[in-house]
């Protein structure tokens, strides 16, 4: 394996923005304290130091890092905590991933020692030397980590020559060790030319050169030692469409094989005209294809997860079916409350099921979205530029397969949606069924309540005026007033008569 030698100098590293936002209210906390211990009086303490400078902090935060001649670029997805949080135990762990790293190149762990403890408390954002011109930025986000590894490589080579293999950059197995899982590894190399191109178009001498160091495929014809004319006219045998390739800006071009090794791995390579202004911008686009590979391989991860809700929403969507029918048979043959009420217990089981199906498919759905505005917005930052039509064009590449995964996972979002709304609604309309029937019930109750009121309060008096009863003297009474002025009305009435 082949090591560096060579110590380097110094190390840099940046905490996140937490760190700077807690050091900055520590340090008006300690100005406010120092001024109240005093008389009281009016504070000449700027309270919203503490602010600026973390939205400062949060504004300078991620930048481009300059890149050299060779780059390895890894990144994983965290394991440690599903809610995001950086624990004790995953800082230990990429801790230990880190000083197996520098053991491999010239570094010595106590010059860095700092960065270091930096790294086992979480700083988002590190950048640190590991001699003979080597050095790593170390980027940790919410759902996974970056390690970016730049060296010096051999940018003089010729643009055919064949790309060193990656391995010699890492200690052995290192990739195995790291704290999470592995999703994409690319090594990319820069190769600078002599002289700027003419045209904006890469000849067939050139592409057939880029495909030789990337091992992407090989000619029909191997050129031997023919002139150029020659060589300018071989056919390419394109090798289901691997090789990918755009115009990066100045003159330099970036071609990618997106054909793995056997380790799992991309390569890049970045054909660069002579100038420095050129290398550093081809750097920073370099960057922001990392970035692209990065959010489009977590929207493909999601597919498949995505896909698999497809028999799940179809198994609802048939229960929800069954229960619809039933509900219509029942209401056509009026069947009782106690139907109704079983109805609403199957919906509610249902709906419940359709809910954490729909709250798991946005979830995915709003996280693929936020990707591809990260991608969109790369693209247009980047301006990438075709390099004409012997060669696929990178953002066209990117875009067919990645749309038609969004698609599918917006898909089945509103497709559980679309059941969850239906299901609703028939839950509603259930439930307005038993309502009115409970409200037809206690109709009946109310007037079967005043009917055995009426017939209690009849049995009461007819029982109060028999001769021990409470009320025989008013009977009597009453009787008695009623048939003298019954007789009264008769002697009047024969009285007339006569």
């Amino acid at each position: 394996m082949r090591t560096t030698r060579e110590v380097a100098s110094g190390e840099t590293s940046t905490p996140d923005v937490a760190s700077a936002t807690t050091a900055a209210t520590a340090t008006d906390g300690a100005t406010n304290s120092h001024s109240g211990s005093g008389d009281v009086k009016k504070s000449n303490v700027d309270r919203g130091l503490g602010q600026r400078r973390a939205l400062s902090a949060e504004t300078r935060s991620r930048p481009f890092v300059p890149l050299k001649g060779e780059v390895l670029h890894i990144a994983w997805l965290r394991e440690y905590d599903e809610t995001g949080k950086f624990t004790r135990e995953e800082g230990l762990a990429y801790r230990a991933c880190i000083e197996r790293l520098m053991a491999h190149y010239t570094m010595e762990v106590e010059a860095v020692e700092e960065t270091l403890d930096g790294i086992e408390r979480g700083w988002s954002d590190v950048t640190l030397s590991l001699g003979g011109g080597f050095n790593l930025r170390m980027q940790r986000h919410t759902e996974f980590e970056t390690l970016t590894l730049s060296g010096p490589g051999n940018m003089k080579a010729d643009i055919g020559q064949q790309i060193t293999p990656w391995e010699w950059l890492l200690p052995q197995d290192w990739l195995i060790e790291i704290p999470g899982k592995v999703f994409l590894v690319n090594h990319a190399v820069f190769r600078q030319t002599a002289k700027a191109y003419k045209t904006d178009v890469p000849t067939i001498k050139e592409l057939n050169a880029a495909r030789r160091a990337l091992s992407s495929c090989s000619t029909i014809h191997d050129g031997g030692d023919g002139d150029d004319d020659d060589e300018e006219e071989e056919i390419h045998e394109f090798d289901a469409g691997s090789l990918v390739g755009c115009g990066i800006g100045d003159g330099s071009r970036m071609y990618v094989n997106y054909e793995l090794d056997d380790q799992g791995v991309m390569q890049t390579l970045v054909v660069i005209p002579p100038g420095e202004n050129t290398f550093i911008r081809a750097g920073r686009q370099l960057q922001r294809f990392f970035a692209l590979e990065q959010y489009r391989l977590l929207i493909l991860q999601r597919l498949p997860t995505a896909k698999s809700k497809y028999p799940l929403l179809a198994g609802l969507n048939e229960r929800y079916e069954t229960l619809s029918r039933e509900l219509r048979r029942s209401k056509a043959t009026s069947r009782g409350h106690k139907d109704q009420q079983e109805f609403v217990t199957q919906i509610t089981d249902l709906e419940q099921a359709i809910t954490q199906l729909v709250t798991r498919s946005k979830l995915v759905a709003l996280t693929a979205a936020s990707y591809m505005e990260i991608i969109n917005l790369r693209l247009a930052e980047a301006s990438f530029t075709r390099l004409g039509y012997e060669i696929r064009f990178l953002p066209l590449f990117v875009k067919k397969r990645i749309d038609p995964a969004v698609s599918t996972i917006n898909a089945v979002a509103e497709q559980a949606l679309i059941l969850s709304d239906a299901l609703e609604r028939t839950t509603s309309l259930v439930q307005a069924s038993v309502e009115v029937r409970l409200q037809r019930i206690n109709e009946r109750i109310a007037t079967y309540g005043l009917f055995f009121t009426l017939a209690s309060l009849a049995v009461s008096f007819t029982t109060s005026i028999q001769p021990n009863g409470s009320l025989h003297w008013f009977y009597v009474w009453f009787v008695a007033k009623t048939t003298a002025i019954v007789k009264m009305l008769t002697t009047m009435f024969v009285t007339g008569s006569a």
